[in-house]
């Protein structure tokens, strides 16, 4: 949030102000979690992530404007909005992408490409992992994110 306090001070709010509208923008994400999560099961992953970043994107224009509009809930409004258009962690995770070495390895050595161009070089880790493990291969995709590796 590095624009967000001299904002809130160009708009005449206090380091109280400031704590309101972090917690805005966390309201719209724990608001959007559940949401999110089930909607893959419906929509397929490429849609709910077009949606929550069609959401993302009113709410950065919300915010960008609340200078000009001068009052404080436009930004607390625009908060709760790109909150609520930031809540697919866990969809992210769901989704991220393992690339199959083997299709690679084909490639190399018959560079033929339109043998193996028909053949799914990408798979979702939800989709490719039985129920029951796919907690633990996410939270091992979690800490490889976090520690950096990816």
């Amino acid at each position: 949030f590095p624009t967000l306090y001299p904002l809130i001070r160009r708009l005449g709010g206090s380091t109280v102000t400031q704590g309101y509208a972090v917690a805005s923008f966390s309201l719209g994400r724990i608001v959007a979690g559940p949401y999110f999560g089930s909607h893959p099961a419906r929509l397929g992953y490429r849609r709910t992530l077009v949606t929550s970043l069609s959401i993302l994107t009113v709410g950065t224009v919300l915010y960008a404007l609340s200078p000009a509009t001068g009052n404080i809930e436009c930004l607390l409004i625009a908060q709760v909005v790109m909150g609520f258009g930031s809540g697919t962690l866990g969809v992210t995770r769901a989704v991220s992408l393992l690339y199959e070495f083997v299709f690679d390895i084909l490639f190399i050595i018959t560079h033929s490409f339109h043998r193996i161009h028909h053949m799914k070089r990408i798979k979702y880790v939800a989709d490719i992992t039985k129920k029951e493990e796919r907690t633990g291969c996410i939270a091992l995709l979690t800490a490889v994110q976090y520690a950096g590796l990816r």
